[in-house]
């Protein structure tokens, strides 16, 4: 079992992104609204918000999801029907995504036992 971390940093691919989690059988997702530190010191901090040409991420917009994943042909079946709608994952201002092994799930049904 794994748990995938996705910061999607292009709202234009977040439908796409849906739709390659759904038709992966990754359903068991939750998903927030994010900013980077460079935003929240620009908007919270007004003593930096003249250093905002400085950053090149001021005007990121970022969702959040997080995901289990039974195994990593469930992952491998998603990077490919997500890559299927020509997104370059390996540019870093579109998406980055971790994925970790679990050692332990508590509060999951039998599906997700780890053996």
């Amino acid at each position: 079992m794994f748990f995938m971390i996705i910061l999607l940093y292009k709202e234009e691919y977040y439908e796409d992104l849906l739709n390659s989690l759904v038709e992966s059988g990754i359903n068991d997702s939750f998903v927030i609204e994010g900013q980077t530190i460079n935003q929240a010191v620009n908007i919270n901090l007004p003593i930096f918000s003249g250093l905002k040409y400085r950053f090149k991420d001021s005007e990121r917009y970022s969702k959040i999801i997080f995901s289990t994943i039974k195994d990593k042909n469930q992952f491998d079946y998603f990077i490919n029907v997500f890559k299927d709608y020509k997104i370059d994952l390996n540019k870093e201002e579109v998406i980055r995504i971790y994925i970790l092994k679990l050692d332990s799930v508590f509060g999951k049904d039998e599906e997700f036992k780890i053996e």
